[in-house]
């Protein structure tokens, strides 16, 4: 795998070389399944977005084929991410700006903050260990799919291994991380390319005429098609 110019072996992460982490199997699938949702409800073109890129992290990282409306580890997985943004945005809470407020006791009057941090703090720690305790629980019936997670638990120490517990710990973050992060950058660059297409039209017409030229009408764009598209 080659990341930021180094080419890292995927031994050195534990990550088996036949861990399908692009399949152009895998985007064909969710991108026909995105195009269909868009056709038939485009006014909300940024939920499919991130649907699409969060069913593709899910299968990639923990091999979860996510349900086509209403998935459960999707809509968690926007709650806490919706959760992040609004906690992040510095002055949201006066606590913010007097940290000694965080000594209120819950009942007391504008300490609503703990609420909002209690809830979230569940939302964040189901979305990471829901899906986790997923591929383990397929692992032992012998039903997992091909990802990231099921090599991270298949690599961990025996039992017996005083190690054992932190290296789960491990693989449990960075399978939590990998999934958090990427579905919302990824979504969000998409998010991005769609309004520059609609902000820049005589681009989007340019772009449309090189696809009709290469690849036609009666079929969509492939991997194959990269090395004839500017």
């Amino acid at each position: 795998m080659e990341l930021g110019g180094d080419v890292i072996d995927a031994r050195c992460m534990n990550i088996s070389e036949s861990t399908p982490l692009i399949n152009t199997g895998r985007s064909k699938r969710e991108t026909r399944a995105f195009l269909r949702r868009l056709h038939e409800t485009p006014e909300q073109l940024c939920r499919h977005i991130r649907h699409t890129f969060g069913a593709v992290i899910l299968d990639i990282v923990y091999g979860i084929k996510v349900a086509d409306t209403n998935d459960f580890y999707i809509t968690v997985a926007e709650e806490a991410v919706a959760g992040a943004s609004i906690a992040g945005n510095p002055g949201t809470f006066f606590v913010d700006l007097i940290p000694a407020l965080k000594y209120l006791p819950n009942w007391f009057p504008g300490s609503g903050f703990k609420q909002f941090a209690e809830h979230y703090r569940k939302v964040n720690m189901m979305m990471l260990h829901k899906p986790f305790e997923y591929v383990n629980w397929c692992l032992a019936n012998g039903t997992a799919n091909a990802s990231v997670g099921a090599d991270l638990l298949q690599s961990l120490p025996s039992e017996s291994d005083p190690n054992r517990t932190e290296e789960q710990i491990i693989a449990r973050n960075v399978t939590g991380i990998a999934y958090a992060a990427g579905a919302d950058t990824t979504g969000t660059a998409m998010e991005v390319f769609f309004l520059a297409m609609a902000m820049f039209p005589e681009v989007q017409k340019r772009a449309q005429a090189e696809l009709d030229r290469v690849v036609g009408s009666d079929r969509l764009p492939t991997f194959d098609d990269m090395r004839s598209l500017h």
